[in-house]
């Protein structure tokens, strides 16, 4: 190797990393100040869920979930896809998908007493699905409207009553 490719590449080795943190470190300063820029970092306390509209928490503990489940108060309505839901979901539990919400939702909530609870979920702690499913039926008139999260997970995992794949 010549003495001037053994330089250019001495310069490609500190050259290409600089250039690699002076371009990470403007976009951090320019999504700082943008009023729309990405949250890096996700507030995930309680204080920072959904709440409804009378602002009480969106989130339902797996407790309570239970409990109405045991006494038949309320409908579960599974946010996930028709192939998650068929490999598995909570036992009377609707499948609601929030892809095809539109679509179905009507036909699915015909005949519900709006003040009857409605339990979403889906399966993930980051899952959205359900929160955007209670929000929109929230958005309907649905006054009892409330996401089990990670709701899939905790209830397998608790051994409560599931159906197929379970």
């Amino acid at each position: 190797m010549t003495k001037y490719l053994r330089d250019a590449w001495k310069k490609v080795y500190w050259q290409v990393p600089a250039i690699l943190i002076i371009a990470g470190g403007v976009s951090l300063v320019v999504n700082g100040l943008r009023s729309d820029g990405l949250v890096l970092v996700a507030d995930r306390s309680t204080e920072a869920r959904p709440v409804t509209a009378s602002g009480d928490a969106l989130v339902i503990t797996l407790a309570e979930a239970e409990n109405l489940f045991l006494r038949n108060a309320a409908v579960f309505m599974d946010a996930r896809n028709p192939a998650q839901y068929e490999s598995g979901h909570i036992r009377g539990a609707i499948n609601l998908p929030w892809s095809r919400v539109n679509e179905h939702v009507i036909e699915i909530t015909e005949g519900f007493n709006p003040e009857k609870h409605i339990i979403t979920y889906c399966d993930g702690v980051t899952c959205t699905l359900s929160k955007n499913l209670a929000l929109y039926l929230q958005d309907m008139g649905f006054v009892s409207v409330r996401v089990l999260v990670n709701g899939w997970t905790v209830w397998k995992n608790t051994h409560l009553p599931v159906e197929p794949g379970g």
